[in-house]
């Protein structure tokens, strides 16, 4: 993670309150938003965030919080993360577009 902090690069998860259900309330994400914000303040010399998490039906589009470019992704996790091959070449091409992001 420090190479791509050197990069101007953070990667995060999308929400930080622990997920209850199998799908994320508004209330939760409005409820939860300001803790992500806060986070994200702590690094100054980022350009652009890997959001991770249920993001990824967004994820085509483009996305900016304050100054900083946000690109939402995919968190694959545990055993899923060897049987679904498309999401771990969505994941790469949301990484690869992050780091040449300008």
């Amino acid at each position: 993670m420090q190479d791509e902090l050197k990069l101007g690069v953070y990667v995060t998860t999308a929400i930080k309150c622990a997920k209850t259900t199998y799908s994320i309330s508004p209330k939760t994400i409005e409820n939860c938003s300001g803790i992500l914000e806060k986070e994200i303040d702590l690094f100054s010399k980022i350009r652009c965030i890997l959001l991770m998490g249920d993001t990824y039906k967004v994820r085509k589009g483009k996305y900016f919080y304050k100054h900083l470019r946000i690109f939402p992704s995919y968190l694959q996790t545990g055993k899923s993360y060897l049987i679904e091959k498309s999401k771990r070449k969505m994941i790469a091409e949301d990484i690869k577009a992050e780091l040449e992001y300008h």
